[in-house]
């Protein structure tokens, strides 16, 4: 079994943001072995069984934030997306995942802060990535009150046996506001320059109570991209100062094998 342990880290369970900082996340990864043994075999044989994940997040207890991430799918079961941001710079190392909470614990003494770690099983391997664009970390761009012409990251190219994913959030610190607010996103890449990119993801329009979280793929091995470039885009719209907190990661992962 892999375990790793980040530490000091900004996470987002969907749009809501765990407290300030969280304290840890730990993420578990184990492929356990298959016997296949048949009576006429004069050892144990064994196949690579299927891969099992699981995450968990221990973090300070924030009434308003946390309340709402950990009441998000107890009852439904269904997946949850979670970003994990080292830093809140362009270009700094994050992660993406889809989970199911399946635990929650509160601890701390009365005039202390309360402490809160929760957890479950992955159900889509967690992936690595950089960060686009991010709101509520030291070094965060947002919140955005303007579209964004992002900075260019270097992903590397799109190939077969691979694929891009990219998770986009607003995030409810600092809540969305201003009038009939909304923001659509683009994630694109390019060559050497930025005069003829090509747009791979084109997300819904978010708006203060619509598509606040969205995640999508592109395949590499139906739709191939020599480009080694990336960048995020955005068009706000509105009135009265329009106001977004986006958290935006993208990464290149090697698709699971099938055997």
């Amino acid at each position: 079994m892999a375990e790793s342990v980040f530490k000091d880290v900004g996470i987002w369970v969907e749009d809501a943001r765990m407290g300030l900082y969280a304290t840890q996340f730990t993420l578990n990864h184990d492929r356990a072995a298959h016997d296949v043994t048949g009576f006429e075999h004069l050892a144990h044989e064994y196949h690579k069984g299927l891969g099992d994940g699981s995450f968990s997040v221990t973090a300070f207890d924030d009434v308003v934030l946390n309340e709402k991430a950990l009441t998000l799918n107890l009852d439904t079961g269904t997946a949850t997306r979670v970003a994990i941001l080292e830093a809140g710079a362009q270009g700094s190392y994050a992660f993406m995942a889809a989970g199911v909470l399946n635990a929650i614990e509160k601890s701390g003494q009365v005039d202390n802060v309360a402490g809160v770690t929760l957890g479950g099983p992955a159900t889509r391997a967690l992936a690595s990535g950089s960060v686009f664009y991010s709101t509520g970390l030291a070094t965060s761009d947002g919140p955005a009150t303007a579209s964004v012409t992002g900075s260019t990251i270097t992903l590397g190219a799109l190939g077969a046996g691979q694929e891009l994913w990219c998770l986009q959030i607003m995030s409810n610190s600092p809540a969305t506001s201003g009038t009939s607010p909304t923001w659509d996103g683009l994630l694109l890449s390019a060559t050497t320059d930025w005069a003829t990119p090509t747009t791979h993801i084109t997300f819904a329009q978010a708006t203060d109570t619509a598509n606040l979280v969205q995640f999508s793929t592109v395949d590499g091995d139906t739709t191939p991209e020599t480009d080694t470039f990336w960048r995020y885009e955005s068009t706000i719209g509105g009135s009265a100062t329009p106001t977004f907190s986006p958290i935006v990661i993208a990464g290149i992962r090697t698709k699971p094998a099938v055997t």
